[in-house]
């Protein structure tokens, strides 16, 4: 798994929860990071208008991204760490910074 592999996912996930498809964000999801999603979506600007990947760091066997959430008046900032799971990047921890 490769950090552009990520970045990638990452930004697509962060497209998902601007549109507010929960559905295709929840994918992303490593089975541990389930209940993490529910405080830090809580903390989301609402609602998301935009999402951009501003951050890509390996760490080594995972990959840690930064996506920047805008609404209308707040921005935050979650950080995702990625691992490879049956093939695929998923988030297995995440958190606002």
């Amino acid at each position: 798994m490769d950090a552009q592999s990520v970045r990638e996912h990452a930004q697509a996930h962060g497209d998902a929860v601007a549109r507010n498809d929960l559905r295709t964000a929840g994918n992303d999801l490593a089975p541990e990071a389930m209940k993490l999603a529910q405080d830090v979506m809580g903390q989301l600007p609402r609602p998301v208008q935009e999402a951009e990947v501003s951050d890509v760091t390996s760490d080594g066997p995972a990959v840690v991204a930064q996506i920047r959430y805008r609404g209308e008046s707040d921005e935050k900032v979650v950080e995702s760490r990625w691992e490879e799971r049956d093939g695929t990047p998923k988030i297995v921890d995440l958190r606002v910074v």
